[in-house]
């Protein structure tokens, strides 16, 4: 993840306030000069170098400007702003001597005493992947001396997969940091191979596979041939599996002028004119570079040597923050073209630790087969006699009553029917035990695609809500999440998934008979039907993929995989060969997917149906690998959204059972829940949100000056609100709530509030959205107001709110007595400050805002008053967002582009 451009801007007002810096980026196993003043002002200050993820040395100056002062040197993966950021330091301390840190303290293998205005140069010998260091200096006119060797990164590093920046800082006295040299020993590489024939044709129809992930620098390669003149195609890379153009990041175009070109940034582009011909086989060669959002293009037409189509070209433009690529697509409006031998080799480390492997043979991809199947429009599909009978274009409904698709999620039955629901009332009379007397349909989801494939790979993320404990004797150990591989009739399919009592399985109906081929326990933990019924976590995404493929021997060889927590990092967690010894001859010919759950509330996301057979291991991996662990890796593509965008604290709020919530930014502001443990609900992208209920639940964060508007001069604050009410019962006398503040016990130590209002208010307020700032003492506070038009939200709507504080200008309409503004949008919509000043103006109430030792509370602001529904995805900055940030994060959550206006009232016209 690409941390330095939003941070450099962040930092850059004030370093450029403090020093004069020179730099020069260059790259392996060059120099960077950079010269950094440090003062006891408190204002850490670095600079990037040539990113580092395996062996390599730092030497630099440092000259300590007193004696018996406190400074520190390191290297961080990213900017740093405070001591638990950097791995590998180095100190000036307060006892006069040098030292550096080893795991969780300061250690010297002598003591190296240091005089204030002599220059020490320092060079550490860093090992990444050992996650250590040597460290030696050489004070002015004297040889080199040994401080350690095997030094541990500080132990909050102790997993640190890279370094791109030093850093220093002293809490007394000064410092002066200068001729900072990098020198690269062993870059980290990976290389991993993955092979894939696509033919799209004009069906518009997108087709891809997955890759390995990668977040670096990387080299994709791949076979491509027009199959007509003229015509329109594309091969793209992306980080999801594409459904338009605007998912690619780095494509190439077989245009309709016969030439090949790529994409850069908003348009398409060729260094030079290189014609294609039809049926002509053309090797592209495609050096891509994530963080920088750059790639060059190369190819290599049949019969002839490598042409370079473009350097140093854009990603496209909607993929100009794109973190990861994942896949490579393949779309033809025009012609055809076929894909293969896609070869992918990592430069740098990736997000996943698992290799993508193929079989030696070629496998097609059939055109009619859709891969990203049937979760694009939203719809209500409900169970069919038949698959002829089913009204929906991708799904057969089976079993289950209902299937709802909404934001790309698709969902069982949440919960139970009403007593008058048709179904309910059918299932009571038909099948009472299995479905609790038709209330829970949902105990008995079956769901088929109505596409049919022979060598077959499935993929999807499930989430299990609830487990119904059924009185039917039906519910044991058996029952799970599954794929449905090679369906031809309920009678006759493969089952691959994950039992209740923790098992992966592999299992074959024939005739409808049930043999279990193979099994692996995948969740700790002792099955009961009655006292522990489900080791399937609840309301965690959980991958799955199931791998079917033919084998020369008229043997099916089958394979399942997993992703525990949603980081890419797929796992083989079992395999066999059905060579006809159990069930009679193996099931060799072409048949559906689909998915199967029992006596559970599930959803999925993310489905593929291919039949390009993907594997990823050769061996099992071991229970200790596929036992659950705590994972501090963001939950989905909206996390790592927010995190590029560098907040200095973000929950998800999806861990309200466990009484904590971690702080995915990585800066220890980890909250935990008080007053209850509030339920959870799901957001419109299917992740989940904590939803408190308005009396005593809460959560708590310390404090820290980080959640300060002084300590930039500019704070922003989010987060995604659900009403559960509109007139809130625990509410203020002027009718509102406090959904998040920094402000529990008013004087001393008051700052910054979320303020929500009902919608019958004294002050007519209807469900106003406001942002106030206040002075420490509390009391008026000022703020910028979102104002709806009446009747606009609706319960249960999930709505977005941003708040930014900005103490760095002062518009004519504001007083520079108090500098600075607030401002508020609600679903990316911003608030009409020229309708409402001095609203909006720092100003306002003569407000100086100031750092307190209050925390942070979210649920309620000081326990006078409580918010009743769910928040989630909250972060702070200590930065403002642009605009194009904030509709960035609506989009993902939503699918939907910010639209509305601001005068007196605000309007949403895209809900």
């Amino acid at each position: 993840m690409n941390y330095a451009s939003n941070l450099n801007k962040a930092f850059s007002g004030v370093l450029l306030g403090i020093m004069a810096l020179s730099l020069i980026i260059l790259p392996a196993n060059a120099v960077t000069n950079s010269t950094l003043t440090i003062t006891t002002n408190s204002v850490w200050q670095g600079n990037p170098i040539t990113a580092q993820n395996g062996k390599f040395t730092a030497t630099f100056d440092a000259i300590p400007n007193g004696n018996n002062m406190d400074g520190v040197i390191g290297l961080s993966s990213q900017l740093a702003s405070k001591f638990t950021d950097l791995a590998a330091i180095v100190r000036f301390n307060t006892n006069g001597n040098i030292d550096a840190r080893n795991g969780s303290s300061y250690q010297a293998q002598t003591a190296i005493p240091y005089t204030a205005g002599n220059t020490y140069t320092f060079r550490l010998a860093i090992d990444i992947p050992n996650h250590s260091y040597d460290i030696y200096v050489t004070p002015q006119g004297s040889s080199e001396k040994t401080v350690g060797l095997g030094y541990a990164f500080r132990t909050e590093q102790s997993t640190a997969t890279d370094l791109n920046y030093i850093n220093a800082f002293a809490d007394a006295g000064s410092e002066t940091l200068s001729n900072t040299s990098i020198q690269s020993n062993s870059p980290t590489t990976s290389t991993t191979t993955t092979n894939t024939n696509n033919s799209i044709t004009t069906n518009s129809v997108w087709q891809g596979n997955p890759i390995t992930a990668q977040n670096g620098k990387f080299t994709a390669t791949f076979d491509a041939i027009p199959n007509g003149n003229n015509m329109d195609g594309v091969i793209g890379l992306s980080s999801q599996l594409a459904s338009k153009f605007t998912d690619l990041a780095a494509i190439v175009r077989f245009n309709t002028n016969g030439n090949i070109d790529a994409r850069n940034g908003s348009s398409y582009q060729a260094q030079t004119a290189i014609p294609y011909t039809a049926g002509n086989t053309y090797t592209f060669r495609l050096a891509i570079d994530i963080p920088n959002h750059s790639y060059d293009i190369y190819v290599t037409p049949q019969g002839s040597s490598e042409k370079t189509v473009g350097l140093g070209y854009a990603f496209r433009t909607e993929q100009s923050t794109a973190t990861d690529l994942n896949y490579i697509n393949a779309f033809a409006d025009a012609g055809s073209e076929t894909l293969s031998n896609t070869s992918i080799q990592s430069n740098s480390p990736t997000t996943s630790t698992t290799n993508i492997q193929t079989s030696s043979s070629t496998v097609n991809i059939s055109t009619s087969t859709s891969n990203y199947y049937g979760l694009n429009a939203n719809r209500i599909i409900t169970e069919a006699d038949s698959m002829s009978a089913s009204a929906d274009s991708d799904w057969w409904l089976s079993s289950g009553a209902y299937f709802y698709v909404n934001n790309g999620v698709g969902k069982s039955i949440t919960g139970s029917l009403p007593s008058n629901d048709p179904w309910r009332i059918l299932y009571n009379s038909t099948n009472p035990v299995d479905t609790d007397n038709g209330y829970h349909p949902q105990n008995i989801f079956r769901l088929v695609t109505k596409s049919s494939n022979q060598n077959e790979s499935q993929q999807a993320y499930f989430n299990v809500s609830k487990y119904w404990l059924s009185s039917s004797p039906n519910r044991n150990a058996s029952n799970g999440i599954f794929f449905f591989n090679r369906y031809v009739d309920q009678n006759n399919v493969y089952y691959t998934g994950i039992r209740v009592d923790g098992q992966a399985v592999i299992k074959k109906k024939e005739n409808g008979a049930y043999y279990t081929l193979a099994l692996n326990k995948v969740y700790s933990g002792n099955y009961n039907q009655n006292s522990n019924p489900n080791l399937i976590p609840l309301n965690t995404w959980i991958g799955l993929r199931s791998v079917v493929t033919n084998q020369p021997d008229g043997s099916v060889l089958i394979q399942v995989y997993i992703d525990k927590n949603n980081t890419g990092n797929w796992v083989l967690a079992v395999q066999t060969t059905d060579n006809g010894s159990q069930g009679g001859s193996p099931m060799t010919n072409t048949g559906y997917g689909g998915v199967r759950t029992d006596f559970m509330d599930a959803s999925f996301k993310n489905y593929v149906f291919s039949n390009s057979s993907v594997a990823v291991n050769s061996a099992l991996a071991p229970i200790s690998t596929l036992d659950p662990v705590s994972a501090s890796v963001p939950a989905s593509t909206y996390d790592s959204l927010i995190l590029a965008d560098n907040p200095v604290m973000y929950f998800s709020m999806n861990s309200s059972s466990s009484g904590h919530e971690t702080d995915l930014s990585g800066h220890g502001n980890d909250g935990t829940y008080k007053g209850g443990t509030p339920s959870t609900v799901a957001m419109p992208n299917g992740d989940i949100a904590a939803d408190f209920n308005g009396s005593s639940e809460y959560l708590t964060v310390p404090s820290n000056p980080a959640l300060s508007i002084p300590t930039t001069g500019q704070l922003t604050w989010e987060g995604w609100v659900r009403l559960d009410t509109l007139q809130f019962p625990n509410a203020s006398g002027d009718g509102y709530v406090d959904w998040m503040g920094k402000c529990e016990n008013y004087s001393p130590s008051c700052e910054w509030e979320a303020r929500l209002y009902s919608a019958v208010t004294p002050e007519n307020r209807p469900n106003r959205f406001s942002a106030y700032v206040f002075n420490p003492s509390a009391g008026l506070g000022s703020a910028a107001d979102w104002q709806p038009v009446a009747g606009l939200f609706k319960t249960g709507m999930w709505v977005y709110v941003v708040a930014e504080y900005d103490t760095t200008q002062t518009p004519p309409a504001c007083s520079s007595a108090y500098p600075g503004t607030i401002n508020i949008w609600v679903d990316g919509v911003k608030q009409d400050f020229a309708a409402h000043a001095p609203t909006g103006c720092m100003s306002q109430y003569d407000i100086a805002p100031k750092a307190g030792s209050s925390p942070l509370t979210i649920g309620t602001m000081a326990m006078d008053t409580w918010f009743k529904g769910a928040v989630g995805k909250v972060a702070v900055y200590d930065h403002l967002l642009s605009q194009a940030q904030i509709d960035a994060h609506y989009e993902t959550m939503t699918g939907k582009t910010p639209a509305g206006s601001c005068g007196n009232t605000c309007t949403i016209t895209n809900p």
